[in-house]
């Protein structure tokens, strides 16, 4: 259970120093970087931790930084923030709109660092009464599928040294309503595979398709068969996508070609369901191919794997969430989406859950979007959803 007194000690230390967390978000916001080019960001983040005397590491596979903050003697809880930002031209006339012209956080990562800045310090201020440590990881790279940040950082130690018992991130979720927290308990975001299917024809003159080997009707038909591939492969309590969302074949009206070109990706929330599925989509490739006298080649280029929370990590999170947030601010049951997260990779080597924190202003609003605006108060969610979650874990049995 987390103490009371040590509860309202850390919010009224973020009450103190909201405006300055605020501001840093903005900052974040008005100069965003690409995947792997986070070094301004880097840089502040760095300057934050050292003028309050945290330790940290930088230069972790790039752009990385872990950051450590060292309490009494115990289990080490992570906290991951994700730094990259899309190239995307903002249009939210915000005060604190991008200056970089065509880059711009619109995936909330610039509300991620802030807050995972800003639960760490008030945590250092802690420290002396925190039973175990954080470590406090800052991931480049996330928005760069299929090789993404996270893997790079493990690869260059940084679950080590301390070694974590525990982890969690929070991700900004405009669909669900401001003071909610979402933390299911499995799988909570999709892994992700994309195909390049090149159908092999035999062009001809329109005029003749009898004398040619159609590969924009087999291409058709093989789209239409994705869709028949879900219904009967999963079953209707788990969730997959097959989408084909480029389609190119000949130019011009007259004239059939020889080719045709899908592109497309496979979504699915677990490791079975991804293998199957990848096996139906080959097989009906090559069925209407074959069928028709043509012939088909299938590229695949593995992304992120499914984002699985520890159920029991979950509730613990919840648990603690609420203690912040209030009764009912946690829950589990609403379905999970269909988006992936690199976090992913980081759970399936140290137990822990994905919070999906509402800052919901706009049903319509949506991830990735140009107009994607979001109020300061989502900053307060994040921040009690992080310390909840970290508490819990570090108070657990006590």
């Amino acid at each position: 259970m987390i103490p009371e007194r040590l509860r309202r000690k850390l919010m009224d230390d973020w009450h103190a120093r909201r405006k300055e967390f605020c501001d840093l978000r903005h900052e974040f916001h008005a100069y965003p970087e690409l995947s792997n080019q986070e070094y301004e960001t880097a840089r502040r983040i760095c300057e934050k931790f050292a003028a309050d005397g945290v330790s940290y590491r930088d230069g972790i596979a790039g752009t990385g930084i872990a950051a450590v903050v060292q309490g009494c003697d115990g289990p080490v809880v992570g906290l991951r923030a994700d730094m990259d930002a899309l190239a995307i031209r903002e249009e939210t006339g915000l005060p604190w709109a991008s200056r970089i012209e065509g880059v711009m956080h619109a995936c909330g990562h610039d509300f991620h660092m802030a807050a995972a800045i800003a639960a760490g310090l008030l945590l250092h201020g802690c420290r002396h009464e925190l039973p175990g440590s954080v470590k406090l990881i800052f991931q480049p790279a996330e928005e760069n599928g299929p090789i993404g940040g996270a893997l790079p950082m493990i690869e260059a130690g940084v679950l080590t040294d301390p070694a974590m018992d525990a982890i969690f991130a929070c991700h900004v979720a405009p669909d669900i309503p401001s003071g909610k927290v979402l933390i299911h308990d499995g799988a909570t975001a999709a892994g992700v595979d994309n195909f390049i299917i090149d159908i092999l024809g035999k062009g001809g003159h329109a005029a003749y398709p009898h004398k040619t080997i159609d590969p924009i009707s087999i291409a058709a038909q093989v789209v239409m068969g994705f869709n028949a591939v879900v219904a009967r492969t999963v079953a209707a309590y788990d969730n997959a996508v097959v989408s084909v969302g480029n389609f190119q074949a000949g130019t011009r009206r007259n004239v059939i070609p020889d080719a045709a070109r899908l592109e497309g990706t496979v979504r699915t929330m677990s490791d079975s369901v991804r293998r199957e599925l990848k096996a139906r989509v080959e097989n009906v490739c090559r069925h209407y191919s074959e069928a028709a006298g043509g012939a088909c080649n299938i590229q695949w280029v593995e992304s992120f794997q499914s984002t699985i929370n520890n159920p029991d990590v979950a509730m613990l999170a919840r648990e603690g969430v609420q203690m912040f947030l209030g009764p009912g601010s946690a829950e589990s049951r609403t379905p999970p989406g269909m988006a992936a997260e690199d976090f992913g990779r980081f759970l399936r080597c140290v137990p822990g859950a994905l919070m999906w924190v509402g800052v919901m202003l706009d049903s319509e609003m949506n991830l990735h979007s140009p107009v994607l605006s979001v109020a300061d108060a989502g900053l307060d969610n994040c921040v009690s959803a992080m310390l909840g979650a970290v508490l819990a874990f570090l108070f657990k049995g006590k």
